[in-house]
Parts: structure tokens; C-alpha cells; sequence
């Protein structure tokens, strides 16, 4: 629909848009400093006409000064408005996840996922190690005060179920089956439910389901065999071969089951089992009689049924999709991980089984099958709350705050509201109340009487009595609706009915299970404001609108005006060509608006001219004209220098930081400072001009503001793709940082979250701490949590000056989460230079100074040679420390040196005083003196030393991607086997407390051994390898040096010892790597410049430190 815009009687103009008021403000100036002289301001005088015609050109100006933003934007806003520091709503107002909710809309923003939860660890992850006060250390041996690294989250989720699958938070596989009943032959339907293991049943026993869940798995045809079907309260009988009846399917049977399968479906001679032991599993039948006995061999014929429909197929098929859900959920984790923080496990969320009985009364319309669809529908939603995706448009509609909307991670699938995803938290109890209050909303419903809950134990087993108010549900467990143990009875007029068409039940609930998963369409961001592109820069000139009398518009003059009416026009053309300049260039600046923010470090002009040619204004250029020789060059330098325009379009990026909330003041400041205070102008290597240098780093910044800002949180992912440890997978806040320190973004810093290197299992170093033997600590015993150690390459030129390295220190701890603990280290990279004669600087001096042609020299020569020396050993150092790096951090060979001094030694130019007084041996000695030296000095390159141990730490734990049941729940279950064969009762408690006692004197002894630095740098053969877990074992296992309380078997010790020889294996590598990374990292230490103490009246040396500033006084 066109919308008619009337046209305003009285507009309001602003006084650049208002003719009458520009005249009338002309004419009061004129009067005022001309009534002297000038007394006609009649229309007729020229005068008069020349401040109309300004006017005029004043008003034109203002109306295109009127324009929208947009408009004056409209070429930049037509390619996405990225070049003015415009950002959309989705790219600018998203975040990375920081909180709780945050994380599970990015979980359930997965596809199969239907809700997350994520759960701070309170307790222990993956071990305890205790604080040793007496012997300040931590250890694994259990004492009064355990160190509970914080920061870990356990993940729960929830699955989307399957139409074919069903839910995938249990293990449960449904088919329904046809058997023949009674002496007739008769068939009916029978429904199997099998309680297959859940996924976190499998992760407790992982090794036994690794190769039965690998990709090239191949299930054989006939390959299931059914061992046992018994009774669940008499698994030791067995029922094969029997008839039963159907009373005794009210509870439920346990089969066991031998599968065999192909890991590798390329190798079929290469045959698995596995054994899955007492699977429960319920029987419901349809409309049969009690008395009819049922053929066990039906079970069978369906657990052997090894169709792709079959159960061992769903099942594999089920778990198959769980697994690659939750590796999903955990690489989509570990990509938006933030600092200091981690995940414990990542799992689905274990259900309960909750059947509902009920009376329901219903008006004598109702449809019974449909209202029951809806009952159980709404007992589900109740349950569980659905979580809806909203589109933008939705949302904008329920007027829903544009911050708000966009708040939080930028999800695929629409938006999530956060007060419905906090209303969709796992329920401790299920009120009745509730339940009745939800169902009497359906239509049709009069009332609901004797409504009782009842839960089911993992077995299918009903948990008795059943409740008629309150139901509690287990700590982390969610309850799902056991629909088919569920009873609704309707009355109808007091006569009672079933529902007879259980088809038509299931139907109708699908489709309303169907509907809540929402395809949310339409744009998820907000668009991008166009303009209308105008030609602001276009200008007529104010002197063709006078009147042809006056002979300065485009006709000019008759060929016969006299050469004094030439004059007179020509004069007036240059006492106008003033304003003309004027008018012109505003319209210049206004056409180039966009350029002023522009985030172009090409661009270095605030002020925009438009020359006027001849082809604008007839009678300019030229001997005749106005001027001679100008050009839009000139114009240009005229209004504004080159230094005025840097300056200036620093001052508008500082407006677009700002309306970030973000300044370059301090970093501008430190700039000056450090410029000023320095002797050494290479030393910051910065541009010619620092406003340039300001100019390039406020442009970078602006230009990824998008992501330095979401991600100023984010870690990095020790869980990407090889190589993990890369200059692109590094933390967002080391991006910010090198950002707005001025740096290139290929300086190699380092964060270092202590809670990664935490022990994941027993024996891995431990960080050094610092402990009062009476144990008064606050905190000092957990060197864990919520700490960050920034190692950061202090040899840089760049990181001598002091001045810098307080600004970058202070930046750090400004930008840094405000709950974390940075502890900064400025670490050197150099070659250890030694003592005494053979320090090697000292061996340098020596030998240029044997090479002096006149030895007498030597004295007065003595400066020149000790600074060529420091010359040649500086750019020795830095050629060794990169090739080191290029090397893979591998040693350097004899070459490899010799090389080095060839390519960056010899063309070193000899200074003026020793041009002419070294003899032509002098590198060759030079070469000897400096290959010798640094042969095998790599560990003397602390910043190097400690990448390298990073790195490879990274790597080893990046290949340990095998998920394995957790150590001690592998010795507990092996000690409960050993226990129950010699009829030895006790209780869990005191299995665990001895599965402890085990592991931590065992993992002590590893720690104790692998921490001492000849073994964690030895390169160790596996024979090796094991021959030193076996010798740990007998020394520290074998005697029982710990109370269990009880004596341990033989057998179970031959058990225990293979265990752990088995699961620590593979782990030498990461064992040693963890190792040396932790002694690098203890062992680090800052280097500081050299400094001049002076008072604060002295000079302004380099690096000054001042009395009463500074700790040393």
C-alpha cells in the first residue's frame, strides 16, 4: 500500500535549510557593518543579490546535509557497511558462551539434542591429591586436606528420540513381535522391551564395548546366540526350552546374550565376541488370556533375529548414533571452552520410568482415544518441558529487547528464551497437584480422582508403594513417562471404558510430539540499513545564477564588451571564486563522509577539497583566467597537511572505539613515552610516524572487533585437530591482547591454564607449590584453579623498555577474567653466556682481539672489538633461535651451526675503527669460537625450551583419544570379583576406600619417579617401560604397605598387576611430556634490561629505574 506523505504548510527548517532566516541574518550583519556606507537594501542592488544567491547555495547545502545517514553511507552500506566499523546485530551482540545457559542453547542447538545441562564439580573429577603441608608438596597419598581443582563441569544431555530407535537416554530397544498362544493356533501381538546397557552403563566398561562400536564394525549373520533366559529374581535357572504363562510376565526376565561381530569388516577372519550378561526385559501382550502358556523359544527367535530390523541391530544401530552425538557435543564443547575451565564427563542424562494411573471422568462427547493422546502428552510436557526455537521476527513481535534477543552464543536454528530454558531444569519431585491442574486444561476432562505415581527401578521392576502426592526423583536423573505401564480408566455417565484403539493413541501422540519440533524459518539477523546513493559532491556554481547582465555565468560577456566591463566581471568572478571554493569543498566533505571512518589505513585525509576546472566555472584557468598553475593537489596541501590528517582521523576511530566502549589512550601515551625515553629509534621499530603506527593498530582492532570481543573468554582447543599446537588455535584473549598491544599477529605468547595441567590420572606430576607446615593457607595449595601463567618472549626489543612492560602488564591483568590469577613471566631466549674466561662473550673479545694485526693495539681497541662482539653474538643467538624452532626443536647438527654463521656472520661489515686491523683468519676463528660454543646449548633457550615441552605435552595428550573406563573403577570392580569369588563380603565404602589406597601408592611412586628429570628426558623401549611399572609395583603394591583392612589374594595382586601394566602402557609419552612441561614451567623466570638508577632529577636515561618507585627503593 502506498503511504500519501502531505506536504507540510509549516515545516520546520533548521537555519541552514531556512532562506528567509539566512536573508535576514545577512542583512543584519550587512546593516551592522556597512550602514555607514551602504543604505540601499532594496532587491535591485547587487549586493543584495550576491547575499541571496549565497543563501541560496547555503540552503542547498543544508538539505543535502538533511539527508539520512544512510544515504550519506549508501556506497559502503551496499557491500555490508564493514569498511565504517558497521556491524549486524548477530555479529556484534553475540557472544561466545560464558554462562551456563549460554552453554546449553549452543548444546541444544544440536541436532538430536534436545536439552542440556552443565553442573559444577564440586567434588573430584577424574582423582583427589591431597596438599603434604609437612613436606610442601602435593601428593596422591590421602590427608586431612585434599586439593579440589575448580572449574570442571559435568554435561549432561538429553537426546531427541528416534520414530524407529525410541529415546536415546535409555538403552531400551522395543519390537513388536506375532506368537502363536493355546491349542488354537491363536496369534497375537507381543511387545519386547530390552533394557540394552545405556550409554553411561557403556562408558563405566568401555574396554569391553571399544572394538563394538567402531566404525568398520560388521554384526555376522547369525551371529547373536541366546545363553540364559531366566527369571529376573532367579537369574541361575534357566527357562530355555519352557512354556510360561502370562501372569509371570508381569515381572520381568533376564537373557543373556553371546554376539559375535567383525571389528574390521575388511578382515572376516577376524572374529569378536562380547557377552552381555542378565539383560532385563519386559513382555506386554495384547488382549491375550492368562491362562495361555507362551513358548520361550519366541524370545529366543527374536533376540537371535539378526535383521537389520532385529533387536542386537537397533541396538548397535541406537548406540551408534548416541556415541557420534556425543563426540559432537564434546568437539562443539571444546571448541567454545572457556579460560580455566574444563569438562569432567560428557554423557547422556539418565532416566527414570514413571507410570501414571489414574480415574478419569470425561462428558459424554469426548473422544477417548484422542483425549488420552492428549493426557499423555501433557504428563510428558510436564515432565520434561519442551525448549522452543523462536525466529526474529517472533520475537520482535512479543517485543522482546533487540540486546536481549541477541544475547548469548549465534545459534543455527533460531533463538532460545532463557526463562524457558531455566524452566526446563532436571525436576527433584513430581507433584501430583501439578499433574491434575495441567490435565483438567483438556477439553472434554470433568474431573481426575485417585491419580498415583509410580517409579521403576533400571530392571523394570515397579518401586513400591506407589505415590498419591509427591513423587521424588533420583539426584540427576530425568523421569520419562512409562506409557506402557500406565493406566487411565475414563467414565463416561459412571460406566468405565478403555481406550480401544491403542493405534489411534499412538498416532494422534506422535503427531503432537511432532509438532513441538518447530522449523523455525525466516532471518535470523537484522538487515543492514540501505540508503539511497546521491551525488553529493555535484556543485553549480553560485555566479551562473546571477543575471546575464552581470556577464559572469557560462555566456560571459558580448565579444565587444570593452576591456574595463572585462575587468569589472572578472573581479567580481574572483571575489566570488572565494565562495565558490568554500561551498564546493563542503559539499567535497560531505560526499566523503564514509571515508572519514573508513577502516582503510590507506586513507590519511580528514579534509576533502573539490577543485574547481574550467569545466566547472568557464574563465578560471589560464593566463586570462583567475588563476595560473593550481591543481587539486595544492588545494589538497592547502586545507590540510598530511601529519593534520593523521591525527585527526585518529580522533575518529577513537570515536568508533568508543562507542565499543574501547581506547587506545594509555597504548598512544606508552607510545610517546617510550619514543621519548629511548636513545635507540629502531627500538620500537614503529613507522616513521607513531600516528601512523596508531592509525594501523586502531584499523586492525576495528576490523576484528566481531570476534575480539565474543571471544575475549574463549581458551584455546587442546582437542583440535592436529597440529594442536598452531598459531591459529590459540585463546581469543590472546588475539585481544596482541591486538591492542600494537604487536604482530604472529608473536608467539603463551596462556597457560594450570587446570589443564591437573593429573588425570594416577602418577603425573604435580605443580610445585608453596605450603606453611602448620597448613594456614588461603588458597596457595591449589595451584590449580582459576590460575593463568602468561609467558611472554621478554628478549623482544620491544620488551626491554620498562615503560612497555608496565603498560602490557597492566593490560593483561585489565583484560584478564576478572576471577583469574595471571602470574606474568618476560622470558628470555638466549644462549647461557657463562663466567669468568669462559663466558663467551669474554672467548668473542679474545679472539677478534688475537686477530689484530698490531697486538699494541689491542688496548685502545679494547671498546670497538667488545661491541662488535656483542654485535655478532646477538645476531648468532636470534639466527640459532629460529632455526631451532624450524628444526622441530631437534638439536642442531655441526652443519646446521656452520651454517648459520655462514649465512648471518659473514656478511656482518666490520666497524670503522677494526676496518683495516684484523687479519684476513679472523672468522675462522670467529666460526670455531661460535660453533663450539653453541653445540647442544638448546635447553639454554628458556622460551623456546618451554614451547617445545608445550607443544609436545599437547600432542601426547591430543593422541590419547581412546576413551577408557577410569582407573580406579577398573581395580574396583576387578577387587569386587575377587572379593565375591572368596565369599568375602564388604561394603562399597570399604572396596573404594581400598581401590584409593591402592592407586595412591601406586601413583605416588610413578609421580616420585617420573618428576625426576633423567626420566622423563630418557627415551624408554616399551620392554623398558614395563620393566619399571613392574618394579614400582612389586616394590610399593606387592608388600601391601597400606590398610585395606583386609588381605589381599595372590590372585587378585596377579590381576591388579596386569591391569595396571595394561592401562599404563600407552602413557609413557604423556606421562613424560606432562612432566617436563610442569618442571619448565616452575622453572620459569623473567629477564629484565638493563636499567639506570637515578632520582627523579636526573636525565631521562633509558629504562630508568627511580628511587621511591619501584620495590627496590
Amino acid at each position: 500500500m502506498n503511504i500519501i506523505q502531505p506536504i507540510d504548510k509549516n515545516p520546520h527548517l533548521l537555519p541552514a535549510q531556512d532562506y528567509y532566516f539566512l536573508r535576514q541574518q545577512g542583512l543584519a550583519y550587512i546593516e551592522q557593518l556597512g550602514s555607514k556606507y551602504w543604505t540601499d537594501y532594496n532587491t535591485h542592488d547587487p549586493g543584495i543579490t550576491i547575499l541571496e544567491l549565497l543563501c541560496y547555495a547555503i540552503t542547498d547545502i543544508g538539505y543535502r546535509i538533511g539527508f539520512d545517514i544512510k544515504d550519506l553511507l549508501a556506497e559502503s552500506l551496499q557491500t555490508g557497511g564493514q569498511d565504517q566499523g558497521f556491524f549486524t546485530a548477530r555479529q556484534i551482540l553475540t557472544c561466545h558462551p560464558v554462562t551456563v545457559n549460554d552453554y546449553r542453547k549452543l548444546l541444544i542447538d544440536l541436532e538430536g539434542v534436545r536439552n542440556a545441562w552443565l553442573l559444577c564439580k564440586t567434588c573430584a573429577c577424574e582423582l583427589t591429591i591431597y596438599a603434604d603441608c609437612a613436606a610442601g608438596q602435593l601428593v596422591y597419598l590421602k590427608n586431612e586436606n585434599p586439593v579440589i581443582p575448580r572449574g570442571l563441569y559435568e554435561v549432561m544431555l538429553e537426546m531427541q528420540a528416534d520414530a524407529a530407535l525410541g529415546d536415546f537416554n535409555n538403552g531400551k530397544i522395543k519390537q513388536r513381535v506375532s506368537v502363536v498362544l493355546g491349542p488354537n493356533n491363536q496369534f497375537t501381538a507381543m511387545l519386547l522391551e530390552v533394557r540394552f546397557p545405556a550409554w553411561p552403563e557403556i562408558e563405566k566398561d568401555y574396554e569391553k564395548y571399544y572394538k563394538f562400536l567402531l566404525p568398520t564394525i560388521q554384526l555376522k549373520a547369525n551371529g547373536v546366540v541366546v545363553t540364559n533366559i531366566a527369571k529376573i529374581d532367579e537369574p541361575s535357572t534357566n527357562l530355555t526350552g519352557t512354556l510360561i504363562t502370562p501372569r509371570a510376565l508381569r515381572n520381568p526376565l533376564v537373557v543373556s546374550l553371546e554376539i559375535t561381530f567383525l571389528p574390521d569388516a575388511a578382515q572376516p577372519l577376524a572374529e569378536e565376541k562380547i557377552l552381555l550378561n542378565n539383560v532385563p526385559f519386559t513382555v506386554f501382550l495384547e488382549g491375550s488370556d492368562s491362562r495361555t502358556q507362551i513358548a520361550v523359544q519366541d524370545f529366543i527367535d527374536a533376540f537371535t533375529n539378526s535383521t537389520a530390523d532385529g533387536l542386537i541391530p537397533s541396538y548397535h544401530a541406537k548406540i551408534k548414533q548416541v556415541q557420534a552425538l556425543i563426540n559432537e557435543a564434546k568437539q562443539i564443547l571444546h571448541e567454545h571452552r572457556n579460560l580455566a575451565e574444563d569438562y569432567c564427563h560428557v554423557t547422556t542424562v539418565a532416566v527414570e520410568d514413571i507410570a501414571v494411573c489414574a480415574d478419569v471422568e470425561l462428558s459424554p462427547d469426548a473422544d477417548i482415544e484422542k483425549v488420552l493422546a492428549q493426557i499423555y502428552y501433557q504428563i510428558e510436557t510436564y515432565f520434561n518441558p519442551p525448549l522452543r526455537f523462536y525466529s526474529l521476527p517472533e520475537l520482535q513481535a512479543q517485543q522482546v529487547p533487540t540486546e536481549e534477543i541477541f544475547n548469548g552464543p549465534a545459534l543455527a536454528h533460531g533463538f532460545l528464551k532463557t526463562d524457558e530454558l531455566e524452566a526446563a531444569q532436571l525436576r527433584r519431585y513430581i507433584y501430583v497437584s501439578d499433574i491434575i491442574n495441567v490435565l483438567t486444561e483438556i477439553e472434554g476432562i470433568i474431573a481426575i480422582r485417585n491419580l498415583v505415581l509410580t517409579k521403576y527401578d533400571a530392571q523394570g521392576r515397579a518401586i513400591m508403594p506407589s505415590q498419591p502426592w509427591t513423587l521424588e526423583i533420583t539426584v540427576q536423573h530425568q523421569p520419562r513417562l512409562y506409557l506402557e505401564q500406565s493406566k487411565i480408566l475414563f467414565f463416561k455417565n459412571d460406566l468405565p471404558f478403555l481406550a480401544a484403539n491403542p493405534q489411534e493413541v499412538w498416532a494422534t501422540l506422535q503427531q503432537l510430539r511432532g509438532a513441538q519440533l518447530n522449523q523455525v524459518a525466516g532471518p535470523q539477523d537484522l538487515p543492514v540499513p540501505t540508503g539511497t546513493i546521491r551525488d553529493l559532491k555535484d556543485y553549480f556554481p553560485v555566479q551562473y545564477s546571477f543575471p546575464l547582465n552581470y556577464g559572469i555565468g557560462f555566456e560571459g560577456l558580448p565579444e565587444e564588451a570593452t576591456a574595463l566591463r572585462q575587468a569589472q566581471a572578472k573581479q567580481l568572478k574572483t571575489y566570488l571564486f572565494f565562495y565558490e571554493q568554500l561551498l564546493a569543498d563542503f559539499l567535497a566533505q560531505l560526499a566523503n563522509v564514509s571515508q572519514l571512518f573508513k577502516l582503510d589505513p590507506g586513507v590519511k585525509q580528514s579534509y576533502y577539497t573539490q577543485f574547481l576546472e574550467e569545466q566547472v566555472i568557464k574563465g578560471l584557468e589560464g593566463t586570462n583566467g583567475i588563476y595560473n598553475g593550481l591543481s587539486a593537489t595544492i588545494v589538497a596541501q592547502l586545507a590540510e597537511t598530511e601529519e593534520a590528517g593523521i591525527k585527526r582521523r585518529n580522533q575518529f576511530l577513537d570515536h568508533l572505539l568508543a562507542r565499543f566502549g574501547e581506547q587506545f589512550t594509555d597504548y598512544a601515551l606508552m607510545l610517546y613515552q617510550v619514543k621519548l625515553n629511548t636513545s635507540n629509534p629502531q627500538l620500537l621499530s614503529l613507522e616513521k610516524n607513531i600516528g601512523t603506527k596508531l592509525l594501523q593498530d586502531k584499523i586492525l582492532f576495528l576490523q576484528d572487533y566481531p570476534e575480539l570481543s565474543a571471544n575475549r573468554a574463549k581458551a584455546f582447543n587442546y582437542r583440535d585437530k592436529p597440529p594442536v599446537c598452531s598459531s591459529t588455535n590459540i585463546a581469543g584473549l590472546q588475539k585481544k591482547l596482541l591486538r591492542l598491544l600494537g604487536l604482530p599477529p604472529d608473536t608467539q605468547l603463551f596462556l597457560v591454564e594450570h587446570l589443564l595441567l591437573r593429573a588425570q590420572f594416577y602418577g603425573q606430576a604435580l605443580l610445585p607449590v608453596c605450603l606453611n607446615p602448620d597448613c594456614a593457607t588461603c588458597g596457595e595449595e591449589d595451584p590449580y584453579s582459576f590460575r593463568v601463567t602468561v609467558v611472554l618472549p621478554g628478549w623482544l626489543n620491544l620488551f626491554q623498555n620498562l615503560d612497555y612492560r608496565r603498560f602490557a602488564e597492566r593490560l593483561i591483568r585489565l583484560e584478564m577474567p576478572a576471577h583469574l590469577l595471571p602470574k606474568i613471566c618476560w622470558v628470555g631466549n638466549e644462549v647461557c653466556r657463562g663466567e669468568g674466561d669462559t663466558a663467551i662473550l669474554c672467548q668473542l673479545t679474545a679472539t677478534l682481539t688475537g686477530a689484530l694485526t698490531d697486538p699494541t693495539k689491542a688496548e685502545a681497541l679494547a671498546l670497538p672489538i667488545c661491541r662488535f662482539a656483542e654485535q655478532i653474538l646477538t645476531v648468532y643467538n636470534d639466527a640459532f633461535r629460529q632455526e631451532f624452532v624450524r628444526n622441530g626443536f631437534n638439536a642442531l647438527s655441526d652443519s646446521d651451526l656452520e651454517l648459520l654463521f655462514t649465512v648471518n656472520i659473514l656478511p656482518l661489515v666490520l666497524p670503522d675503527e677494526l676496518a683495516t686491523e684484523l687479519n684476513a683468519t679472523y672468522q675462522d676463528g670467529l666460526k670455531a669460537t661460535l660453533t663450539g660454543y653453541f653445540k647442544n646449548k638448546e635447553n639454554c633457550f628458556q622460551f623456546n625450551i618451554f614451547w617445545k615441552a608445550w607443544c609436545a605435552w599437547l600432542t601426547e595428550l591430543n593422541n590419547l583419544t581412546t576413551p577408557e573406563s577410569p582407573l580406579a573403577q577398573q581395580v574396583e570392580s576387578l577387587l569386587t570379583a575377587h572379593l565375591q569369588l572368596a565369599g568375602t563380603t564388604l561394603t562399597t565404602a570399604m572396596v573404594c576406600a581400598c581401590t584409593c589406597q591402592i592407586l595412591a601408592a601406586y601413583g605416588e611412586a610413578l609421580r616420585t619417579w617420573i618428576s625426576q628429570e633423567e626420566n622423563y628426558r630418557t627415551e624408554l623401549l616399551p620392554a623398558d617401560w614395563q620393566q619399571q611399572l613392574e618394579t614400582i609395583y612389586n616394590i610399593h603394591i606387592q608388600p601391601e604397605p597400606f590398610a585395606c583392612g583386609f588381605a589381599l589374594t595372590a590372585a587378585f595382586k596377579t590381576d591388579l598387576k596386569a591391569l595396571l601394566l595394561e592401562y599404563y602402557l600407552n602413557k609413557l609419552a604423556v606421562l613424560q611430556t606432562h612432566a617436563a612441561l610442569v618442571a619448565v614451567l616452575g622453572q620459569l623466570k623473567s629477564i629484565y634490561p638493563p636499567a639506570t638508577l637515578h632520582d627523579c632529577e636526573d636525565d631521562n636515561d633509558d629504562n630508568p629505574v627511580r628511587l621511591d618507585a619501584t620495590i627496590i627503593g
